[in-house]
């Protein structure tokens, strides 16, 4: 997710910024559908992240 110890770090650790909030809010949306249409087939998500090139890769 993108912490902040990963810039703290040396060599800084490049990682994946995710976006936390619309993950947890696409859960519970899930969750609400499951709930209220037991029978309603799955759905699959995809959410943008974004890679957070630092040291660690070499190429920063």
């Amino acid at each position: 997710d993108d912490s902040r110890l990963c810039s703290l770090l040396r060599p800084k650790l490049s990682s994946v910024r995710m976006p936390v909030r619309e993950i947890g809010h696409a859960a519970i949306e899930a969750i609400i559908r499951r709930i209220e249409e037991p029978d309603s087939a799955p759905r699959h998500a995809r959410l943008a992240t974004t890679f957070v090139q630092r040291e660690s890769s070499g190429l920063s």
